[in-house]
């Protein structure tokens, strides 16, 4: 399957050829491991496609996403979790980042065009063009602003750990959200 949007198409082979070895890092291809449960969290009662250990995944942190979508007068809601630490919170930021210089936009444009895109393609059969639609909401969230003056910066710097709560509410005019955040206890 092949979906076109304002972003353009998403296609395995010339994804590969594209970026290489970016093209589908193991933190986006978790996105997708949980598929049976309805959701893309980890880690799943499947073996962690990262190989972590579930003492590794519980010293990373925690987003939990709803999506609200009405755009064109058509709506399109789903939540789903993921868990990361902070590589793979780097290496999806520097994957979304290399996806929209490669298509000459800036990372904002790319991910918001995606989005805007959902009401009208739902979440795509494909996975590899699935897990695009699930960077742009990652990246998304994670360059709000924490809206907290403890913890001044984008949600990205405190993410590894944190347990965050995102509502991405996506419009005909605006992308805004409703966000908390809470540090997660290391112990």
């Amino acid at each position: 399957m092949r979906a076109r949007g304002r972003a353009g198409a998403y296609r395995r082979d010339t994804l590969a050829a594209r970026f290489g070895d970016m093209a589908l890092p193991d933190v986006l291809i978790a996105l997708t491991a949980c598929e049976p449960r309805g959701d893309f969290s980890l880690p799943c009662d499947a073996a962690d496609p990262s190989g972590a250990s579930k003492k590794e995944a519980a010293n990373m942190g925690k987003m939990n996403i709803t999506i609200d979508a009405k755009v064109g007068g058509k709506s399109f809601g789903f939540a789903f979790n993921w868990e990361g630490d902070a590589d793979a919170i780097e290496s999806l930021m520097g994957f979304v980042e290399k996806m929209a210089a490669d298509w000459k936009v800036t990372p904002d444009a790319l991910t918001q065009s995606i989005l805007r895109d959902l009401p009208m393609t739902g979440l795509l059969k494909d996975k590899t063009e699935q897990q695009f639609q699930m960077a742009a909401v990652l990246w998304t969230v994670l360059q709000l602003p924490t809206q907290s003056p403890d913890r001044p910066g984008s949600v990205y710097n405190y993410a590894p750990d944190e347990e965050t709560a995102a509502k991405l509410i996506i419009s005909d005019d605006a992308i805004r959200a409703e966000l908390r955040g809470r540090w997660l206890d290391k112990g």
